[in-house]
């Protein structure tokens, strides 16, 4: 009797293609939020433009390089001058990519990348991350969420720009 013992490896593409960090790049879009003000009873749009920006490199306690990040916000029309809106640390590591706010740590990606792969990103978060913020309780555990590549690198356009090597991230607890 005679067996295989080859095994195939996975190759993937650095993290860092994907996430492209440096000094003084940023992205800026527009959001508009449905928001359900005297619990429920009425529906508003607020429209408005955010700016991530990164700001600063520096290390995390670990040693790692950490990226800080300054959120602005302004108005739908870009009327209005920019206002400081919080910010947050982006960490790329060798096999994932963490951010950081409000002392709460999320893994955005995971190696490799392909299609169907899952990984725990909400791992880092304490039971109830939110309660302190806000005067509910999730009935489950988000740390137990699973996010998922849904389909492989493909191509995308939006706004007349063509954006290749495209993934995308479900971050999903329950589906019906």
């Amino acid at each position: 009797f005679f067996s295989c013992n080859e095994k195939e490896e996975f190759v993937s593409e650095s993290l860092s293609d994907y996430m492209p960090l440096a000094v003084g790049k940023y992205i800026t879009y527009r959001i508009d939020s449905l928001v359900f003000p005297n619990f429920g009873r009425a529906t508003e749009v607020h429209k408005y433009q955010v700016k991530h920006q990164i700001e600063a490199l520096t290390n995390d306690n670990l040693g790692n390089p950490m990226y800080k990040v300054y959120r602005y916000l302004r108005d739908s029309a870009g009327t209005q001058p920019w206002a400081a809106a919080g910010s947050y640390f982006i960490t790329p590591l060798d096999d994932q990519v963490e951010t950081a706010e409000d002392n709460l740590r999320v893994i955005k990606l995971h190696l490799p990348l392909r299609d169907g792969y899952t990984w725990k990103g909400n791992r880092y978060l304490p039971t109830d991350p939110l309660g302190p913020i806000y005067n509910f309780s999730n009935d489950d555990n988000m740390a137990d969420w699973d996010f998922t590549y849904d389909g492989n690198a493909s191509s995308f356009s939006y706004g007349g720009n063509n954006y290749s090597n495209v993934f995308t991230v479900e971050q999903v607890d329950e589906s019906f």
